[in-house]
């Protein structure tokens, strides 16, 4: 019987796969942290907002629009998050994270070309939809291929991932 190798250069092939299914938390990270920039800046504000002449950019968002624009990705990671086991079963976890991929991109033309605001809720909502099924089953597909050896550093890079990219964007919007 050939012994199995558990190096990291015998197991490049689940490395460099879990590095690309990591990236998932990335996008949860870049979601929640660009958000709030993006509802301060002055072009977002001048197609979504209204003149206040008051505020030092002369724009402002009304706060229903702020939490809705926050709360419906919210709402939509919750939905296909408590869906998630039922999707898995008809789809299977490496096709449901083909589907987040495709809702992703979806959800992000709608909201890099919309100028009306419920088709940015809409874009927002789907991206969340997204985003639950990247948490999901990206976790589980990494939790499903690593050799035990090395589960909790694949696990600890994703979870790292979405913490590091929140915090950066806080960091480098404080700076502004």
């Amino acid at each position: 019987m050939a012994e199995v190798k558990d190096t990291i250069p015998a197991n490049r092939r689940v490395f460099f796969a879990n590095a690309v299914v990591t990236l998932a938390s990335f996008q949860y990270g870049v979601d929640f942290g660009l958000i709030g920039g993006l509802q301060a800046m002055k072009g977002f504000l001048q197609v979504f907002g209204f003149e206040a002449p008051n505020t030092p950019s002369g724009w402002n968002l009304t706060t229903e629009r702020q939490q809705l624009i926050s709360s419906l990705m919210t709402l939509g990671a919750f939905l296909s998050s408590g869906g998630a086991g039922f999707l898995a079963i008809k789809l299977g976890r490496r096709h449901c994270l083909w589907l987040a991929c495709i809702l992703c991109c979806i959800s992000n033309i709608i909201m890099m070309t919309t100028e009306h605001i419920i088709v940015l809720y809409v874009g927002r909502f789907i991206n969340g939809l997204a985003n639950g099924l990247f948490m999901t089953f990206a976790q589980l597909y990494i939790q499903e291929s690593s050799p035990a050896k090395y589960r909790g550093l694949f696990l600890t890079a994703f979870q790292f991932g979405t913490s590091f990219v929140s915090i950066s964007y806080f960091f480098l919007k404080s700076r502004n």
